[in-house]
């Protein structure tokens, strides 16, 4: 992702990722438009799956809050793509908290694999 971007894809081409804002869980419009590709693509592809890892730092320090959020954050990203028609079988959502190896805390990393 190039710098000041809040939607791109990860270094290696190895997924996607969207950052937000400290204990926001609204998607941007940018967001809203590759998830919607990313949708669209899942349903053309039956084999695709997709793994969405999420992080956050609910500015705490404790990681059961910063669980919760990027367990919202997690979901709404699944009830977006199965609005969309994806079965919610193709979709694994982990809520990480704040144990983020690398990289901002506040993000949801995207992983699509086949089958």
């Amino acid at each position: 992702m190039a710098e000041g971007e809040t939607v791109g894809m990860m270094g290696g081409g190895q997924g996607y990722r969207i950052l937000f804002e400290s204990r926001e869980g609204a998607l941007s419009d940018a967001a809203g438009l590759l998830l919607g590709g990313l949708a669209q693509r899942m349903i053309e592809n039956p084999s695709l799956r997709i793994r969405i890892d999420s992080f956050a730092d609910d500015g705490t320090g404790a990681g059961a809050g910063a669980r919760t959020v990027s367990l919202d954050r997690g979901f709404m990203i699944r009830t977006f793509l199965t609005d969309r028609g994806v079965r919610s079988t193709r979709v694994d959502v982990r809520a990480l908290g704040d144990s983020a190896p690398e990289g901002p805390l506040d993000r949801v990393d995207l992983y699509l694999s086949s089958r």
